[in-house]
């Protein structure tokens, strides 16, 4: 496990080994990426602090993982970096969090489901429940909220370098809207009670 602060990684993880690595130090990156040979990135936001550690990941040969959601910072990683990680054969790989694995497995499911009937699944529906800390009220953090008005900020700028970028068209499907506005009800067999949905509006679809 690698931090900025070894005495709190250490009495967190008093079993495992833990070593400094720090985004404003490059050279610890680079030593941290060279003991492994994974690096699995989960701090945010990545916009500020990402690239240094898939820079050194690909100087040190090191497959780089994390679970951002964040769709200019990977995309634009994979455009800078692409190149350089096939000729040191590694792997940069990212959206592996909350963003992308609950959609992509729910989906694969579904989809398994009607494979076995004969069927095509059109549509897919997800549905996520959030929980209130023990304070009653939901949390978030300051640097995840800076980095979202950053992105908003940026947004024109990535649409255009985005096009420019023309990254493959998603493939099109026929599909059966069943949303209809921002929120909507749902019930299932599941459910003790009929639900009041909103929106999770994602990032990207290439998220």
């Amino acid at each position: 496990v690698a931090g900025r602060n070894v005495a709190v990684l250490q009495s967190a993880f008093p079993d495992v080994s833990c070593i400094a690595a720090d985004c404003n130090d490059y050279q610890s990156l680079v030593h941290m990426c060279s003991l492994t040979t994974s690096v699995l990135n989960v701090v945010g936001p990545y916009r500020f602090f990402g690239r240094p550690v898939v820079r050194a990941c690909v100087e040190a040969k090191t497959h780089y993982f994390d679970v951002c959601g964040e769709p200019e910072f990977i995309e634009r990683i994979e455009d800078e970096f692409h190149d350089e990680a096939v000729r040191n054969d590694i792997l940069i790989i990212s959206a592996c969090g909350f963003d992308s694995i609950p959609a992509d497995f729910g989906t694969f499911f579904a989809q398994s489901q009607f494979n076995e009937i004969g069927g095509t699944a059109l549509t897919v529906e997800s549905f996520v429940s959030f929980q209130r800390g023990k304070s009653g009220r939901f949390r978030g953090n300051f640097a995840t909220w800076w980095a979202l008005v950053e992105g908003f900020a940026a947004a024109d700028q990535f649409r255009l370098w985005r096009n420019k970028r023309t990254p493959p068209p998603l493939p099109k499907t026929t599909s059966l809207k069943i949303r209809k506005g921002l929120t909507w009800r749902f019930s299932t067999k599941s459910y003790e009670y009929e639900k009041q949905s909103v929106f999770f509006v994602n990032h990207s679809d290439y998220v």
